[in-house]
């Protein structure tokens, strides 16, 4: 059975502010891409085991954030790679713990991604033991009294999509902005170039999604 979820971001976008703008999947290499901008406060900082900026966006009534990882720029084409390397629950924790709120210029892509586990899905369940639900030992009585029943194959799809919103299209809240009055003391946080994004449930400390964005 499909489980939507949708959640408004606590400071939304304006759609009047997305714009067509680069997108650099490598140094050398650009495409386009709808780029939602807004200027406010948000929890941002640096992590050094990662090589790169933080920043936290909340949904509304803050039950969740989106952390986003923006590896420092070398012009290697290989930033993200590294740091996917350094990924580790020993470096996730400090990276998002240690955030502090400030004035940030945000550009964002707008976005959707899909995936699909099918043999993946059935091993991995096998690993973790569930062994008998793919043969007749089952007990699917529940579902086939007469017994004998047993899964043959498993299918999970995600899916997860960014707007001016939230994480799922929803009604428009227009919400104006003003601009900040220290302009230049404004943290850029361009992700215009591949990065990582999860997002996480505060009440019980879950990953809800994990992903990276490495192209348009």
């Amino acid at each position: 059975m499909p489980f939507t979820s949708k959640g408004l971001w606590e400071q939304q976008f304006q759609p009047d502010n997305t714009h067509l703008e680069k997108f650099y999947p490598a140094p050398d290499q650009h495409a386009f891409v709808d780029m939602m901008t807004q200027e406010n406060k948000f929890p941002i900082g640096y992590s050094g085991d990662l090589d790169a900026q933080v920043l936290e966006i909340p949904y509304r009534e803050r039950g969740a954030s989106l952390f986003v990882f923006l590896p420092r720029d070398r012009n290697t084409g290989r930033e993200l790679d590294d740091m996917l390397r350094q990924f580790q629950p020993a470096s996730l924790r400090p990276a998002i713990g240690n955030l502090v709120k400030r004035d940030v210029l945000l550009k964002f892509p707008k976005f959707r991604l899909e995936n699909s586990l099918r043999s993946e899905l059935t091993g991995a369940l096998i690993r973790l033991g569930i062994e008998d639900l793919f043969t007749t030992e089952a007990n699917m009585r529940g579902f086939f009294p007469t017994g004998g029943l047993k899964v043959k194959d498993g299918v999970h799809k995600v899916m997860v999509e960014f707007t001016e919103e939230g994480a799922e299209t929803s009604p428009i809240q227009t919400k104006v902005f003003g601009r900040l009055s220290h302009p230049a003391r404004r943290v850029p946080f361009v992700t215009n170039r591949p990065f990582l994004f999860l997002v996480l449930d505060h009440y019980t400390n879950s990953i809800l999604f994990l992903g990276v964005f490495r192209k348009p």
